[in-house]
């Protein structure tokens, strides 16, 4: 897509927007929502109009996340009533949290924007070894593809400490690789079958019965950065058809997770869980008009990080104190790997996050409430939080990028690096959660290769 079609694209969305926004939205809600947008889009102008341009656009992504949650999703605010499971309803948008946001997302983009070419020339990125055959990298990708099927299928691994943080993202890591292996003609049919065919569709069913529909969206969406890398050109319909789906079927998933997540002891096959997740959504769909939540509100809720902002900046500090860096403290134990430390506490500021903000009920133990990067930042420091925060972030980001995302990388470099920072462009939870075993999956990653292409190999 052109420059001038996407900008011609944005000012259609953004007068529709205005024209379709409910009553509950006011002027100057929708004004700092559109402005939000706009800075959002920042970087995906500066992306397509560069030429020395890194592989996958990072900040472009994670602008993307910010347009969603926190500018698109404005517009969409219900009427304010009582809703099950929602926690306390706001009756207006906090105007000062959607003008922090819009400040704060600037900065972070200034930020990275200014220390990208810094980092660039001073800091070295991610090397594996390059003269690897391509029978051998197969090896190691099956390798990898082979356990985090296992993982997931034998629920005696997932209890072995550290495990699950090194093959959650090395599976989706090797799938990624095979595209590129395929896109360069370098993976031969059978294992092309295989791999699409079979294990692939395995690897989204198995997402997708999770009831975390999220992950579906993201681990397609990696794959689409994966294709546009391979010159792919309709690379974006491998995000956007897996996010309508999505956006089809979010109606059903409450019903889906209360009766599998809540079944007790009982165990759900496959089909049972299809089946389940099918009657659900089916029941959502054929709801009677006057039933108290429209069919898409519960989606509506979920993308609507401006409503979580709110509440948070309305009660803090009156009603509940700074956390003054409380929840950044586990950064550093997420350091010390499980492995190591066996009693190392759990990360659970999600569960303190939803009692703190009375937004769980006082007995509830096991409901976790995601706590965005920005609004993390307010609930600790308030607005310098998110002025110094933010900033920050955009430098953090900018450093990541030098390392893990550079254009002079190797294929196999660029689909490791990009696999272990792209959950960054997704920053729905706590900072310590989300950062904490960055360093741990990197370190291992970078050996498992190092050593993988390099074992037996005699030196030239």
């Amino acid at each position: 897509m052109s420059l001038r079609i996407l900008i011609l694209v944005s000012i259609v969305v953004s007068i529709g927007l205005w024209f379709i926004r409910g009553p509950a939205v006011s002027t100057h809600s929708a004004v700092l929502a559109l402005g939000t947008l706009w800075i959002c889009l920042v970087p995906t102008f500066i992306y397509i109009r560069s030429r020395d341009r890194a592989p996958m656009p990072f900040l472009a992504l994670m602008g993307g996340y910010y347009a969603v949650f926190f500018a698109i999703s404005v517009f969409f605010f219900p009427t304010p009533r009582p809703l099950p499971k929602f926690g306390v309803q706001i009756a207006a948008l906090n105007i000062e949290g959607q003008f922090l946001v819009l400040i704060g997302v600037a900065l972070m983009i200034g930020s990275y924007v200014l220390s990208e070419k810094f980092f660039y020339q001073r800091v070295p990125h991610l090397r594996l070894p390059q003269n690897e055959t391509t029978k051998r990298l197969r090896f190691l990708l099956w390798i990898l593809i082979v356990g985090y099927l296992a993982w997931h299928a034998i629920p005696a691994l997932k209890s072995l400490p550290s495990v699950g943080q090194f093959i959650q993202p090395t599976g989706p890591l090797a799938i990624a690789m095979m595209i590129v292996l395929i896109r360069q003609r370098g993976l031969p049919r059978a294992e092309a079958i295989v791999c699409f065919l079979i294990v692939l569709p395995i690897i989204l069913l198995q997402i997708f019965l999770s009831g975390l529909l999220t992950n579906v969206v993201l681990l397609c969406v990696f794959l689409a950065v994966v294709l546009f890398y391979t010159g792919f050109r309709t690379f974006w319909l491998y995000g956007l058809v897996p996010a309508l789906f999505v956006i089809a079927i979010y109606p059903g998933v409450a019903g889906y997770r209360a009766h599998t997540w809540d079944g007790g002891d009982k165990s759900f096959s496959i089909v049972e869980r299809i089946k389940v997740f099918s009657e659900k959504t089916q029941e959502a769909w054929t709801r009677q008009k006057d039933f108290e939540v429209t069919i898409l509100e519960p989606l509506i809720h979920r993308l609507s990080g401006h409503v979580l902002l709110s509440k948070v900046v309305e009660r803090t500090p009156d009603k509940v104190p700074y956390w003054r860096g409380e929840t950044y403290k586990p950064t550093l134990t997420n350091l010390i790997p499980r492995i190591v430390w066996r009693d190392k506490p759990k990360e659970v500021t999600g569960q303190k996050f939803a009692h703190r903000y009375e937004m769980i009920a006082p007995e509830n133990t096991t409901t976790s409430i995601n706590l965005p990067w920005v609004i993390e930042m307010y609930a600790n420091f308030g607005r310098l939080g998110v002025i110094i925060g933010m900033t920050l972030v955009g430098i953090f980001l900018a450093f990541l990028s030098a390392i893990f995302n550079r254009r002079e990388m190797s294929s196999v470099e660029f689909v490791t690096g990009a696999a272990i920072i792209f959950p960054l462009v997704y920053p729905a939870s706590n900072f310590s959660l989300m950062t904490g075993t960055l360093l741990q999956l990197a370190l291992a990653v970078w050996l498992y290769f190092r050593i993988g292409l390099t074992l037996g190999k005699a030196n030239p």
